[in-house]
């Protein structure tokens, strides 16, 4: 009759009967759900029951102590196949890093082939094509893109490492004309052989003077040096407070933006090009 009166099904009201009985409302915990009070419920033993629900387990996930319906089911030792968390699951499938690598190995090949097989569909329809100027520019500095990016794909391959080279493989993917590039002494070693190797790029390194003591103005160094102190005329760059690197990026930006505004808008020629006034000369 109750049941009637609720619009509920029997067998559901008595269900929160029984754990009604299970939970005095002086043992209930409000913050926890109804479904976790239920799953306890099974719990024989009152005192076990009722201690049990004022000590949640570690949740992983948000390393915060809280009630989920896996861990409810967990302390109550029921056998059921959700039972098992994420993460052990992971760690009880040895194959799953094999099958990372293997996913990552195909996405690679992967973007391979739609390369050639969109060259391959495209190039046969140009044919008779006349290019002009400005197309044959675009052509040619995409493929060296292109050339730049294999070359990176080959060296990853080969020496196994991404991480030394990453930088220096983007800037050449990006700005394929570049050939020649000055590095500082930090950057001496095998990575100079393995630029004009697998680049293409001539690599020289900005040493310092044999017998230099002290600070000296070093070829190609201190055009960095000069260009870094320009920026740093903008007080938001001199302390970094930024939370992003694109946002320290942007006021780069803007500094250098400014900087190039007022140079162009002058009226003068710098201090340092103009000739000194000549000196009149005597009667």
């Amino acid at each position: 009759m109750f049941a009637d009166d609720l619009a509920i099904a029997v067998k559901t009201l008595e269900t929160y009967r029984w754990v009604a009985s299970r939970w005095p409302a002086q043992h209930r915990r409000h913050r926890v759900p109804y479904y976790i009070h239920k799953t306890l419920a099974s719990l024989r033993d009152d005192e076990e029951r009722w201690e049990r629900i004022t000590k949640p387990p570690l949740d992983r996930r948000t390393q915060t102590h809280r009630w989920t319906d896996t861990a409810a089911k967990q302390a109550v030792d029921q056998k059921f196949a959700d039972t098992t968390s994420v993460q052990q699951k992971v760690e009880r499938t040895p194959a799953l890093p094999r099958m990372e690598r293997s996913r990552d190995l195909i996405e690679l090949v992967g973007a391979c082939s739609v390369f050639v097989a969109t060259v391959g569909r495209v190039l046969p329809t140009l044919r008779g094509h006349a290019f002009t100027a400005e197309e044959k520019a675009v052509v040619a500095r995409n493929l060296g893109r292109v050339r730049a990016t294999a070359d990176w794909l080959e060296a990853a391959v080969t020496s196994g490492d991404v991480s030394l080279d990453e930088g220096l493989a983007r800037l050449r993917m990006l700005h394929p004309q570049l050939t020649l590039i000055w590095g500082d002494s930090a950057y001496a070693g095998t990575l100079v052989e393995w630029a004009r190797r697998f680049l293409h790029l001539t690599m020289k390194i900005v040493t310092k003077r044999p017998g230099q003591t002290g600070f000296k103005v070093l070829a190609r160094r201190w055009i960095v040096e000069r260009s870094l102190s320009w920026l740093m005329n903008a007080r938001r760059n001199v302390i970094d407070f930024e939370r992003k690197p694109s946002h320290s990026e942007a006021h780069l930006t803007v500094a250098s933006i400014t900087l190039m505004t007022r140079r162009l808008t002058r009226k003068r020629p710098p201090a340092w090009t103009r000739k000194p006034a000549s000196a009149p000369q005597a009667a």
